[in-house]
C-alpha cells in the first residue's frame, strides 16, 4: 500500500469535523517515506482515524498535523506516524492509564466529550500485534503529540496496476 493514500484517506474523512470546529487540518510525508510498502493498511488507517479524530476533538483552537517520517525498530525499519494537536492536553498523572481500557482524562458524568475510552487501548493493542508500538508526549493547555511506529517491509518490485477508466 501507499503510505500518502492511507494520509490521504484519513484526512479527507476528518476534514469535515476540523473545518467545522475552525481548525486547520495538515499532513506531511517525509520524502524519505517509500512510496510503497508492505503492511497492514487497514489497521493502520484504523488507528490513525482513531488518533487524528481524537485530536479534532479535544482541540479547540488551532490545529490538527498528521505527519509521517522513516524511523527504524529493532534494527528493522520502520515508519513514525506522528499526530499533533493544539489542544488541551493530557495532565501527567493521567498519560499512563489513557492507553487502558474504558478509561478516560475525565470520567467524570459531566465531561463534555463523548466516547467510552476503547479507540487508545484498541489502537495500542494493533500497533502492539503489528509489531510496533504508541507513545504519547502532552502538556495540558499546550496539546499532544501521539506517535505510532511500526516495522515495515518494502515493496520491492511493486508496480500499482494502472486505473481502467470505466467504460462509457
Amino acid at each position: 500500500f501507499a503510505p500518502w493514500g492511507v494520509v490521504g484517506e484519513v484526512s479527507r474523512a476528518l476534514m469535515p469535523k476540523a473545518t467545522a470546529r475552525g481548525l486547520s487540518l495538515r499532513s506531511d510525508i517525509a520524502i524519505e517515506v517509500p512510496p510503497f510498502i508492505t503492511g497492514d493498511a487497514q489497521h493502520i488507517r484504523q488507528i490513525l482515524n482513531n488518533l487524528v479524530g481524537n485530536a479534532v476533538k479535544f482541540t479547540e483552537n488551532g490545529g490538527v498535523g498528521l505527519t509521517v517520517i522513516p524511523t527504524s525498530l529493532r534494527g528493522a525499519p520502520a515508519l513514525e506516524w506522528v499526530v499533533e494537536d493544539t489542544g488541551i492536553g493530557i495532565p501527567t498523572d493521567k498519560l499512563a492509564r489513557i492507553f487502558d481500557t474504558f478509561t478516560q482524562v475525565d470520567s467524570s458524568l459531566t465531561r463534555p466529550f463523548d466516547g467510552l475510552g476503547l479507540g487508545l487501548s484498541i489502537s495500542k493493542r494493533l500497533a502492539e500485534l503489528m509489531g510496533g508500538h504508541i507513545h504519547v508526549t502532552s502538556a495540558v493547555g499546550q496539546g499532544s503529540s501521539f506517535r505510532l511506529t511500526l516495522p515495515y517491509d518494502h515493496a520491492a518490485g511493486f508496480e500499482p496496476s494502472p486505473i481502467e477508466p470505466p467504460a462509457p
